[in-house]
């Protein structure tokens, strides 16, 4: 009887894992971290987006994700939504982390979700600075004007509004808070 429970115990965890991002879901605190620093990286519709893009915004909200992971897609109308209702001095990007070689899966999935906000592909920098701290997919992140993380990172869809869009928003007021 007492294995009969553990049993269910692991299997009700595993399913509250599974259910808020695509891989492992460590969560790793970095605020301070200059981890969006000196990049260059292409987007997908040609265009070059780099630090100095960070420049113009009090924050930037930085979606990562891949065309392979359920939990991402459903969320694009959301957040679609957030960037149609950011406040004023923050912008939001995404990181097709999977662009260079799905590219064409990508655009189509932006398309059929209506989505109109910038999509990185992204570069070794990046590589080997933000996307070495992602464990699990969608993750989102929080960075200043000079690239560096502004609190915890979102591992998952974010949860807590009424919606996925009402709870990102949470969180950019949550991160405005936290700048100097």
């Amino acid at each position: 009887m007492k294995v009969k429970k553990w049993m269910v115990m692991i299997l009700i965890c595993a399913a509250l894992l599974a259910v808020t991002a695509c891989g492992n879901t460590e969560e790793q605190s970095q605020s301070g971290t200059g981890v969006m620093s000196d990049f260059s990286a292409v987007t997908l519709t040609g265009d070059t987006f780099s630090q100095d893009n960070l420049k113009d915004y009090d924050l930037t909200m930085v979606n990562i994700w891949t065309t392979w992971c359920g939990y991402c897609l459903d969320e694009m109308p959301d957040l679609q939504e957030v960037y149609d209702n950011l406040p004023a001095g923050v912008n939001m990007i995404t990181i097709c982390v999977d662009g260079d070689s799905e590219a064409s899966t990508a655009e189509d999935i932006l398309e059929e979700n209506g989505c109109t906000f910038q999509v990185l592909i992204p570069d070794e920098k990046l590589n080997d600075s933000l996307l070495s701290l992602v464990s699990a997919y969608p993750t989102t992140v929080f960075v200043d004007n000079a690239g560096n993380l502004v609190g915890d990172p979102q591992v998952g869809v974010a949860r807590g509004g009424d919606t996925i869009a009402d709870a990102y928003l949470g969180l950019i007021e949550d991160r405005l808070a936290q700048l100097p």
